[in-house]
């Protein structure tokens, strides 16, 4: 249906629908969540004379700052990378004559909402010290040594949603910068009179720097350039799509919604994880967006990783991307044959049609700052030549060409000259998308309907009550069956996990190996020649000779990049471990079976939705929190220790040694923090298990009341879910 046609029908649905509001309250409040929507990304597509909207998005520290600099700012860092997830700004990107930005402070009441917020931290943390303070140790009640600072603090980090967390870390930061929040909250800034972008990088430090004085209440900047590359276009970098704090995605999913084309960014490490999925198959698609652009970024820490698996540059690139191709491939195939809708069907169809780009956003800044790298390009750069050292030295022509950004940038030009295409088919797009939602909601709505109708229909009040009694009391009986779901689960997990300490161990001696090689020098030296029986000898004491002297020498960087190899191949296979380290379908398919076995489902005055209804709604809360690990300089560690790039003979087992320590520092570290991650997914599923009964019977006490109600005047109420059930069917 067109937008016109649509809007009319949800504006007519609203309307036929609004005498029974009371009994589909939820389900009228999102439609018309989705018609304020729609109005608005209409509105701004229908503009007279636009730019072409481009969107930038992926998870935090998905690189997508790094990325916007290779590309449209040649390798400047005009976008700095945020300090903290927290700290992150949207930003908006266009093209004007004058370079200038515009910096948007939170709102007074944005900010009330995070002080609330880090307030709840406070009581939340206290709480949790106070808990583990007090709890017994042991099993037997006794405590068997006193819990650290440490340990408290760990579980505060755990067990605190990140939308709390992300709040107070913002407080704190404005507290210490002593800001003036009064002369700053819902006002704006203007950096203008700027001579160039190094001048705009160095003035934007203070307000989204990672050390900015004004970063914490920054919630938005828009920056003009007059870089050629910005023209007809604007572009949206976001914050992240699992943005913490909750205001300031509400912004980022208003200005995605007015794009007309996405880069999606997802880290080659865990290339399209459950995250980046929903945005392709839901929350994109659903804003009407079918221009969808892959980029696998840092694809260089992959490269690295995988560099013993192939024997040479371009077989180890073929081999990478091949293998990010046939993933990407296979999870679209997939999602394509479950699609619900040709809509939907349509849209993986146009991502699957064009492979994903493979980008090294760190290579195209060191082939940009190629005679003045700062530390960390400097590094990168040897860990690239120790990739193959004895085949390839990359100079600024090769970082380029293995950056791939000149491809991205064809690919720009490609979209910016399709721009009249991609508006004029805009709003049908957003029709579209607008309308598989729309569709999707009236489906929930048929779907509630139906449920309540039959309840109401075959039961009176005392009878439900009594079903309601019987199927809690059941529930309550079985508490065993739901929980050993949650508890296989947990025992998997630790199992796993045990399995990954002891490869990481096994990978460590793939990298404890230092090559020496030996050297030979000829040496001169002087010998006595006085003979005795020789007189002439008596007046020349001495004769030159020549010897051969061996010896060992071990090249430092070598070591250094074993160390940095194992650094990011263990960090590698950490993630992709973890991204699958829970069956999600198995355990709620294992808790779904567990709850059914305990009804019998041929008693036919049992309804099965009566449980499976709030049994869905239960489980479809449960999700697994994601790992991310630190920035650590390992090899920095070693060569602090020596000078020049190698050393000989007895220093050779000093390298070792070094070398040692610091792969024992990492595995260390890796294992702390899969020890750490192990704890916080147990954490979380323990939770999940000791709250599940009661998030159940929560959720039917909650659908009890709604029949309870609806059953006092269950002639007028049936007629009622009857009247709404046969509206929503019409617009269909």
């Amino acid at each position: 249906m067109d937008r016109i046609e649509l809007s009319k029908n949800v504006s007519g649905l609203i309307s036929e629908l609004s005498p029974y509001r009371s009994f589909v309250e939820q389900e009228l409040t999102k439609i018309e969540s989705l018609t304020e929507d729609l109005h608005s990304d209409i509105e701004q597509a229908a503009k007279e004379g636009r730019k072409l909207r481009i969107g930038v998005v992926g998870q935090v520290k998905s690189g997508k700052s790094s990325f916007l600099n290779a590309l449209i700012f040649g390798g400047t860092g005009i976008l700095p990378k945020a300090a903290t997830p927290m700290t992150a700004a949207l930003t908006v990107i266009e093209h004007a004559p004058n370079i200038k930005a515009t910096i948007e402070f939170y709102t007074k009441e944005d900010w009330d909402t995070i002080e609330k917020a880090a307030r709840d931290w406070d009581i939340q943390a206290k709480d949790i010290e106070k808990r583990m303070l007090e709890a017994p140790s042991s099993p037997f009640g006794s405590k068997d040594a006193p819990v650290t600072k440490e340990q408290i603090k760990a579980a505060i980090d755990r067990e605190i949603p990140d939308d709390i967390k992300a709040s107070k870390e913002l407080v704190d930061m404005a507290q210490r910068s002593n800001i003036d929040l009064k002369a700053h909250l819902g006002q704006k800034e203007e950096l203008i009179g700027l001579s160039s972008l190094e001048d705009l990088m160095g003035k934007l430090q203070e307000y989204v720097g990672s050390n900015g004085r004004f970063t914490p209440i920054v919630r938005n900047t828009t920056i003009s350039s007059n870089v050629p590359e910005m023209e007809g276009i604007e572009i949206v970098d976001t914050p992240g799509i699992n943005d913490p704090v909750i205001s300031r995605g509400r912004l980022t999913k208003k200005r995605i919604g007015e794009c007309d084309v996405v880069f999606v960014l997802s880290q080659c490490s865990q290339f399209i994880d459950s995250v980046d999925l929903e945005l392709l198959v839901q929350n994109l698609p659903a804003k009407g967006i079918s221009k969808i652009i892959l980029i696998g970024s840092q694809v260089d820490a992959t490269l690295i990783g995988e560099k013993q698996k192939h024997s040479s540059l371009p077989k180890l690139m073929k081999g990478v991307v091949s293998g990010l191709e046939k993933r990407v491939e296979d999870l679209l195939e997939n999602l394509i044959k479950k699609s619900r809708n040709e809509e939907e069907r349509e849209i993986l169809m146009n991502i699957k049609a064009n492979p994903p780009v493979f980008v090294s956003s760190m290579a195209y800044a060191m082939s940009v700052h190629f005679d003045y790298m700062d530390e960390e390009e400097a590094h990168f750069l040897q860990l690239y030549n120790n990739l193959y050292p004895d085949k390839y030295s990359f100079d600024r022509t090769l970082l380029e060409d293995f950056s791939n950004i000149s491809r991205t940038r064809a690919i720009l030009e490609e979209v910016k000259s399709e721009k009249d295409e991609i508006l004029a088919n805009r709003l049908m797009d957003i029709e579209k998308g607008a309308s598989v939602a729309f569709t999707s909601n009236l489906n929930n709505l048929i779907e509630k309907t139906e449920i309540m109708y039959k309840k109401i229909k075959t039961n009176d009040i005392a009878t439900l009550e009594k079903q309601s009694m019987e199927i809690t009391n059941r529930l309550k009986r079985g508490r065993n069956h739901i929980e050993n779901a949650f508890d296989d689960a947990i025992t998997g997990l630790n199992k796993k996990m045990e399995i990954l300490k002891t490869e990481i161990k096994e990978i460590s001696l793939e990298y404890k190996k230092i090559e020496t090689k030996e050297n030979t020098r000829t040496e001169e030296y002087k010998v006595n020649a006085l003979k005795w029986w020789n007189p002439f000898s008596w007046w020349n004491s001495s004769k030159t000779e020549q010897r051969e002297i061996v010896s060992r020498y071990a090249n430092i960087h070598d070591a250094v990049e074993q160390v940095e190899c194992f650094a990011i191949t263990t960090e590698k296979r950490i993630k992709e471990e973890m991204a699958n380290i829970i069956d999600l379908p198995k355990m709620q398919n294992s808790i779904n079976n567990g709850v059914i076995k305990l009804f019998d489902m041929s008693d036919t005055s049992f309804d099965p939705d009566d449980i499976l209804f709030p049994l869905k709604k239960t489980i479809n809360s449960i999700s697994i929190p994601s790992i991310d690990f630190g920035d650590n300089d390992y090899g920095g560690k070693i060569s602090s220790q020596f000078s020049g790039d190698k050393v000989e003979d007895s220093n050779i087992d000093s390298l070792i040694k070094a070398q040692k320590n610091a792969i024992a520092e990492v595995l260390g570290d890796m294992s702390s923090a899969v020890e750490s991650k192990a704890e916080e997914i147990s954490s979380t599923l323990k939770k999940h298990r000791d709250s599940f009964l009661e998030n159940i019977l929560a959720n039917i006490e909650k659908d009890l009341e709604e029949t309870r109600r609806a059953l006092q005047e269950k002639n007028k109420t049936l007629e009622a879910i009857e009247n709404i059930s046969n509206i929503v069917r019409t617009y269909i």
